[in-house]
């Protein structure tokens, strides 16, 4: 159609957005379930929550997170469980997770490798801990995540120019 722009939803997000906007977190501690809960939405984040490692399956098919926090130690399936059939399922495999585990928790980074974990944290946590790792797995969902393409209304300098860097056809 003449005169319109079609634009392709994309990854590309504007400077302070973040890319996983709905979070899974299985932790049997409700006291753990606040504190992330309260942590993630103030960030702006979604928060799903259960308690145990079934649950977590179940909650992951359902709603399909754009990211995960287990705790290693869960009823039902332990967060490690949960983890590796999580990415060994090709549906799965793509999402990022984070391992938490207790300070006295007995836990070998190797476990989480084996499983394939994205990453790992210690709880207690600090609230900006959770969210550098969190970011930080948000960064390999897209690795220029940070990097906007259009944020802008049409009018910024790039279309003004006359430069057409999307290769987006603005008169068909």
């Amino acid at each position: 159609v003449r005169g319109q722009v079609s634009f392709a939803l994309s990854l590309h997000l504007c400077e302070g957005q973040r890319l996983a906007r709905k979070i899974l977190l299985a932790d049997d501690s409700v006291t753990a379930q606040n504190m992330g809960r309260k942590i993630l939405v103030d960030a702006g984040y979604e928060v799903l929550t259960v308690n145990n490692g079934s649950a977590a399956l179940k909650r992951v098919a359902e709603s399909r997170p754009d990211l995960i926090i287990l705790d290693v130690y869960m009823p039902g399936y332990s967060g490690l469980e949960v983890c590796e059939r999580l990415k060994n399922s090709p549906d799965t495999a793509h999402i990022p997770v984070l391992l938490s585990v207790g300070k006295l928790e007995p836990f070998k980074p190797q476990e989480a490798r084996r499983v394939k974990a994205d990453a790992h944290i210690v709880k207690p946590f600090e609230a900006s801990e959770l969210l550098s790792a969190i970011a930080h797995l948000e960064d390999g969902i897209v690795p220029e995540a940070r990097k906007p393409i259009f944020c802008a209304p049409a009018s910024n300098a790039t279309e003004a120019e006359g430069e057409n860097p999307e290769g987006v056809d603005k008169n068909s």
